[in-house]
């Protein structure tokens, strides 16, 4: 469970303020991989039903995770996700 990346997404869903924080929070977040933006998408797609920020959130966190690798396929699929 990418429970870091839950925690930054959990605290911009209740306080969409804090998204001009997300760049620098992201930068503390482990490495986004592939399977990890996978995983984060699957658990935004699911929460987006029930909470659609919540869902936002998530997809936002790991985009400007992404923002933070030089895999550029990555950082166009995070965005594509958004």
């Amino acid at each position: 469970m990418p429970t870091p990346y839950l925690s930054i997404a959990q605290t911009l869903a209740e306080n969409p303020e804090a998204e001009h924080d997300l760049p620098a929070r992201a930068k503390t977040l482990p490495r986004l991989t592939p399977a990890l933006l996978e995983t984060l998408t699957r658990l935004a797609e699911t929460a987006s039903l029930a909470n659609p920020r919540l869902g936002w959130a998530i997809a936002a966190t790991a985009d400007a995770a992404a923002r933070y690798t030089q895999d550029l396929p990555l950082q166009a699929h995070a965005a594509w996700r958004l």
